[in-house]
């Protein structure tokens, strides 16, 4: 792997953050539109260009570091360090705002996060 976690790359005409690396593929952020792609390694390896320059981030709190996020760690920085992937790491968001973001949304938040787990176990189970 050519890449590592936090480079950004030029990727058919687009910018991305590599945010995760899982089993042979990179997981790559559009910032400007917060969409997630997991694409094979050997591809963006051959076909990304390195971007030397950060792309500026926002300095508002509530971008960066939402309240509903914050805790001795915050939650992306455990999603990351575990390599947990989109499905899992999106249960975990989930399950640490329940009802912080917005009290009347807990079990919607929670839903949400049994949905997630759902999806991954699905795909565990079909790669056997």
């Amino acid at each position: 792997m050519k890449y590592n976690v936090g480079d950004e790359i030029r990727f058919n005409g687009t910018v991305y953050r590599i945010t995760n690396i899982v089993d042979d593929n990179y997981v790559i952020r559009d910032e400007i539109n917060r969409i997630d792609f997991n694409i094979p390694c050997p591809t963006i390896d051959i076909h990304a260009i390195a971007i030397k320059k950060p792309v500026e981030k926002p300095k508002d709190p509530a971008v960066d570091h939402p309240s509903y996020y914050q805790g001795r760690i915050e939650v992306i920085d455990f999603i990351e360090d575990k390599h947990l992937g989109f499905n899992l790491g999106n249960c975990v968001k989930y399950i640490s705002r329940a009802g912080k973001k917005n009290p009347d949304k807990l079990i919607e938040d929670l839903n949400k996060a049994r949905w997630y787990l759902d999806r991954e176990i699905a795909r565990i189970e079909k790669e056997k």
